[in-house]
């Protein structure tokens, strides 16, 4: 009787939660340059050199010295040449880290906004001029760029994606005591084995768009995993 009552109930709610590792979801395309030679300030100085060089790109002086002022370190602004293929737009530049130079926003120009696609068109034309422009020159500058990511971007620990298995292959959507204390185990698994922090609103999107949750579900999941994430860290460093 046992047996079949766990039979019937698994048939009734067949686990299909389980996480997928591809990299399917589409994200605002991410761009970084980097160097082991060159410091920040030759790193801006390359793309200020590319600039003047291409036809596409114009450096914005005037637009650079102010986002650099405002983010009280070096950074810049450049801006597509107004073309038929290509959206007519801003591109800010900034410190990710030491040696490391990173795009963190686009700014359309004469329209009110861009699309993903817009703006992952723009980002991708920058970058792969910039590479060229790396190769002819013979510059010690490396660049990467991608604009999708699976769950291994979002959940790095391969410990903490066992956990988040563990919730997702149960009821995850019940509600019930156990299932929240799965999603419990999971982010304090997250919380001690990651090596960065997770992006929690590509978390939420993960579910939606890989996983079929509906906004509702995800956003509470997401939610309680980013605030438990949140006071495991402050525990962590208050003792």
């Amino acid at each position: 009787m046992r047996l079949y009552i766990i039979v019937n109930i698994m048939e009734r709610f067949p686990l299909i939660n389980t996480v997928r590792q591809a990299n399917n979801m589409k994200i605002y395309r991410e761009v970084y340059i980097k160097s082991k030679f060159l410091s920040e300030a030759q790193l801006f100085e390359m793309i200020k050199q590319f600039c003047i060089n291409n036809e596409y790109w114009d450096f914005l002086v005037e637009k650079s010295e102010q986002y650099s002022e405002s983010m009280n370190e070096p950074a810049c602004m450049i801006s597509t040449v107004p073309q038929k293929d290509l959206g007519y737009a801003a591109v800010a530049i900034a410190k990710k880290k030491d040696n490391v130079l990173y795009i963190p926003n686009i700014i359309p120009r004469g329209k009110g906004r861009l699309s993903r696609n817009e703006y992952n068109t723009i980002a991708y034309r920058f970058i792969s001029d910039f590479r060229k422009f790396v190769r002819k020159n013979k510059l010690q500058i490396n660049t990467s760029s991608n604009d999708k990511i699976g769950i291994k971007d979002i959940i790095t620990s391969s410990k903490a994606r066992s956990f988040l298995n563990q919730y997702l292959n149960a009821f995850p959507k019940s509600y019930h005591y156990l299932d929240i204390e799965r999603l419990d185990k999971f982010t304090c698994a997250l919380a001690r084995y990651s090596r960065k922090n997770p992006n929690f609103e590509y978390f939420e999107r993960y579910l939606i768009e890989e996983l079929s949750w509906s906004e509702k579900d995800a956003a509470w999941c997401s939610n309680r995993v980013e605030l438990g994430y949140t006071v495991l860290g402050v525990n962590r460093v208050f003792f």
